[in-house]
């Protein structure tokens, strides 16, 4: 469950841009994360939170999803501190491509 007083809510068109999602510096597709937070892969679904203003997920969301589609948790695939240097790294990309 994302815990939003620790984690940084992204919303889904956000996350599509994070950089470890990109393939070929090409961003995923929206529908792409909207399918994985509602209907999920493989039995497992991206953590979201429903805000008024629409769904938002987490970058630490999308690794804890993508390590268990991989069969391992999220925190053996990174440290504290590699995870919080990939998400200051993917929120410094975002910034860069806000409008």
């Amino acid at each position: 469950m994302i815990d939003v007083t620790v984690e940084t809510p992204l919303s889904l068109k956000q996350a599509c841009r994070l950089p470890f999602l990109q393939k070929k510096g090409k961003p995923l597709h929206l529908s792409t994360i909207h399918r994985w937070a509602t209907r999920g892969v493989k039995g497992i679904r991206l953590e979201t939170v429903i805000y008024p203003a629409g769904m938002q997920t987490s970058a630490q969301a999308v690794l804890r999803f993508i390590g268990a589609l991989n069969g391992c948790s999220a925190s053996s695939q990174f440290s504290p501190s590699q995870s919080k240097r990939n998400v200051e790294r993917a929120n410094a990309i975002l910034d860069r491509e806000r409008w």
